[in-house]
């Protein structure tokens, strides 16, 4: 009876039992009404609130059994939580794409910083009667020497490979203890300082220090989701408005990172070791014949 079905389907969805769900679900595939479609598309988008609601309705028409407040609110929250769970992934996907990023750009100046700035230096020299194009050597030269004293004072640790995984690993962890978009509104500020404290310490490969963070926030037990400390029916509707939004921003963004030219281009480096290197022979040899045409 697809009343009864409904039933046991939303008790799982109720006690946030995903195996339940799936069982559930696989006994209403052989009806194909409207209603079981909506349901099942509803729950695949985990818009379990939605689904609750549509079972609610359903129930309503068909039956004298009250319907409970607390069970949309459950729902709510189960879907609040499946919410948070994928912003929190895509917020580190973006977290990382950005150190990334900035990995690469703190080698290529640690290592290839010197020779740019003596290239420009050079070609300072060799348009020194050429103001136009001196003018604009000089501008290169002095913005260039501005980035490079800024990532020579980065602290950057170096990492194995194994450390560098269970760098990740752990950053992921912490930050989903202690993200300020999830945690309720009285600890939001005390958050958000772990969670910037946290962010630098897993940008400079601070494997120690995240470490700490990390071991400081499973044992503190301080915050808690939104979803455990907020339960009227309008604040978790309006939370999962914002949260889809949250994530439709985050999703965009990390889609314009990965379709930039800059990302495109680092990622087209199979081996760094190897470009480095040859990117340095080619710098030498400029400079080397700037220098010679400045010496003649």
């Amino acid at each position: 009876m697809l009343l009864n079905k409904l039933l046991i389907l939303k008790s799982f969805i109720i006690l946030q039992d995903a195996e339940g769900i799936d069982f559930a679900i696989s006994r209403l595939k052989d009806n194909n009404s409207e209603l079981v479609s909506n349901i099942i598309k509803f729950i695949s988008q985990k818009q379990f609130s939605k689904a609750v609601e549509i079972i609610n309705n359903y129930i309503s028409e068909n039956s004298q059994i009250n319907i409970w407040i607390d069970e949309e609110v459950q729902s709510m929250k189960y879907e609040i939580e499946e919410l948070e769970l994928k912003y929190e992934n895509l917020d580190s996907e973006l977290i990382e794409l950005h150190k990334y990023i900035s990995d690469f750009e703190h080698r290529h100046s640690i290592e290839l910083g010197e020779l740019i700035l003596k290239i420009l230096e050079h070609r300072k020299l060799k348009f020194k009667n050429d103001k136009p194009r001196y003018n604009e050597a000089e501008r290169d030269y002095e913005h260039y020497k501005e980035q490079f004293k800024t990532e020579s004072e980065k602290v950057h640790f170096e990492l194995s490979d194994d450390e560098k995984k269970e760098l990740k690993t752990k950053f992921r962890k912490a930050s989903i203890l202690c993200h300020p978009d999830k945690v309720s509104d009285e600890l939001k500020d005390t958050a958000q300082a772990i969670f910037i404290e946290l962010k630098s310490a897993y940008e400079s490969n601070d494997l120690k220090r995240v470490s700490e963070i990390l071991q400081q926030l499973e044992e503190g037990n301080l915050f808690k989701s939104k979803s455990q400390t907020i339960s009227e029916k309008e604040k978790l509707k309006s939370l999962v408005f914002e949260l889809t939004r949250k994530i439709t921003e985050i999703e965009k963004e990390i889609k314009t990172i990965k379709e930039s030219e800059t990302f495109i281009s680092i990622t087209s480096i199979a081996n760094w070791d190897e470009y480095f290197q040859k990117t340095k022979e080619i710098l030498q040899s400029e400079l080397n014949s700037l220098q010679s045409a400045n010496d003649n």
